[in-house]
C-alpha cells in the first residue's frame, strides 16, 4: 500500500515515519502522523484489494493510556493469540551449551561471532562452541551452482544499526551475492502438538538495519551465484558486520570447481505446500498476480 495522504485544516501531510515493527509471530507496518486542526481526512492509494482494518486517533495527553490499554492488548491478540489461550501454551526448554571464554576483544566490542553448519539449527539460546569463534568462511561450488554459508553475532548488549556487507575477489560480481537476516517465529515441536511451542529460526528476510537485543542471536545468511564462465580457482573476500558495538571482519574464501553440474531432466522437486500458481490464477488483480507468480 502507497502512504496514506493525511489532510488537515488546508495543507496536506504524509506520515511522519513508517516503522517496520517486527514480532515472533508476525509484522506490520505503523505509522504515526500529528495534526492539529479540527478534523482530519485520510486518503488510501492501495496497489492491490487489501484493506484497513481500523484507523486509531488519539490525543497527545492520552498517548501513554491508549498504547498501554488499546494498541498493547490489540497487537498481542493480533500477533500472538489472546491472552486466556496463550496461558495455556508452555515453551519447550531448549538445550545450551557452556559460554567459551571472552576475549578482550569481545569484551571490548560487546558481541562475540560465530558459525555453525548451515543446517544446524541456531536459536535464540544457542551458545557459540570454542571451535567455532572468529571464523573464516569457507565457499566451494562449480560455476553456475549457488553457495552458501552463514556467521553468528551473540550480542553481550543491545546493540543498534547493525549492517553487513560482503566483498569477494575474482569472478562474484556483488549484484550475485544475497545477505539476508534469520528471523525467530514460534512454532509447534509438530503438527499434532497442542500447547507447546518453540522459538525456531524460520524466514530469511532482507534487511537495511537491525537492532539486536542482548544475548538473543542474530543470525545472518550469505547466498553467492557463481556465474556461469567462472574460472576456477581460490578467491578470497571479506564480510564486515558493524553495528553501535563496533566492527567485525570475517574473512571469506572461495574455491571454484573446475566442472559443471548438470540437472538431471527425469527428477523433480517440490514442496508439500499449495503452488501460488493456484493462488494466483483467483487472485484479484494484477498486483497480487504478479505477487503468486514471483513466489513461484
Amino acid at each position: 500500500m502507497k502512504p496514506a495522504a493525511i489532510r488537515h485544516g488546508h495543507r496536506q501531510v504524509r506520515g511522519v515515519a513508517g516503522i517496520r515493527a517486527r514480532d515472533a509471530g508476525g509484522a506490520f507496518l505503523r505509522r504515526r502522523c500529528v495534526w492539529l486542526a479540527e478534523w482530519c481526512r485520510i486518503t488510501f492509494a492501495p496497489h492491490s484489494k487489501w484493506i484497513v482494518n481500523a484507523i486509531l486517533a488519539w490525543t497527545v495527553a492520552d498517548e501513554a493510556a491508549v498504547r498501554r490499554d488499546v494498541i498493547g492488548p490489540f497487537e498481542e491478540w493480533t500477533f500472538r493469540m489472546p491472552p486466556q489461550e496463550w496461558a495455556k501454551w508452555k515453551a519447550d526448554p531448549v538445550r545450551t551449551e557452556v559460554m567459551p571464554p571472552l576475549s578482550a576483544a569481545d569484551q571490548r566490542r560487546g558481541f562475540m561471532v560465530y558459525s555453525r553448519h548451515y543446517l544446524e539449527c541456531i536459536f535464540p539460546e544457542t551458545r557459540p562452541r570454542e571451535d567455532g569463534l572468529n571464523p573464516a568462511l569457507r565457499i566451494f561450488a562449480s560455476p553456475g551452482e549457488y553457495a552458501t554459508t552463514n556467521f553468528v553475532v551473540l550480542p553481550l548488549v543491545a546493540l543498534r544499526d547493525a549492517t553487513v556487507s560482503v566483498s569477494v575477489s575474482g569472478p562474484v560480481p556483488a549484484a550475485n551475492i544475497d545477505v539476508r537476516h534469520v528471523r525467530f517465529m514460534r512454532a509447534r515441536p509438530n503438527y499434532t502438538v497442542q500447547y507447546r511451542y518453540r522459538v525456531v529460526p524460520d524466514v530469511l528476510e532482507h534487511f537495511d538495519a537491525l537492532e539486536i537485543g542482548a544475548e538473543e542471536n542474530a543470525r545472518f545468511w550469505l547466498t553467492l551465484r557463481i556465474p556461469n564462465e567462472a574460472p576456477a580457482g581460490h578467491y578470497n573476500g571479506k564480510v564486515t558486520f558493524t553495528s553501535s558495538g563496533g566492527i567485525a571482519s570475517i574473512p571469506l574464501q572461495l574455491r571454484i570447481l573446475p566442472i559443471q553440474l548438470h540437472e538431471d531432466p527425469t527428477k523433480v522437486f517440490g514442496v508439500y505446500y499449495r503452488h501460488p500458481y493456484d493462488q494466483m490464477a483467483t487472485a484479484p488483480d494484477e498486483r497480487s498476480k504478479e505477487y503468486f507468480r514471483r513466489k513461484a
